[in-house]
């Protein structure tokens, strides 16, 4: 068949992860690297140094929907408060290359929104 891809066979897009990665606190994750980060979080939470930790906060902007109905946001995957301060984090890939085409816009979306919170792109686990 011209043009068949492996994952069209699954119903999947190339994009989709099929095999999550779980944690040490038993949370699933979209690849190990996030694995590896939400564990190197929950040591810093036991030390003290960070609290409220949560998995995958969703932040909208403002009251835009989409055309589906959807608020418009950004899904990060990890949100936390240090030293008084909310940050929240979303791990990326070692080169800025893998970063997605929206990722430039969601991030300046998410600073004009919630100027309040601090975001941090992790790059080293």
């Amino acid at each position: 068949m011209p043009g068949f891809r492996p994952w069209q066979a699954t119903g999947k897009t190339k994009h989709s992860v099929a095999v999550k990665s779980p944690c040490a606190a038993s949370h699933q994750h979209d690849s190990k690297r996030e694995a590896k980060r939400c564990d190197q979080l929950h040591m810093l939470a036991k030390g003290g140094a960070i609290s409220d930790i949560v998995i995958q906060p969703f932040f909208a902007f403002g009251g835009v929907k989409m055309g589906n109905g959807q608020r418009a946001g950004v899904t990060l995957d990890f949100g936390y408060t240090e030293e008084g301060r909310a940050v929240v984090e979303d791990v990326k890939g070692r080169s800025k290359l893998s970063d997605s085409r929206d990722w430039p816009l969601r991030k300046a979306m998410f600073a004009y929104f919630h100027p309040h919170i601090e975001l941090r792109e992790v790059r080293k686990v």
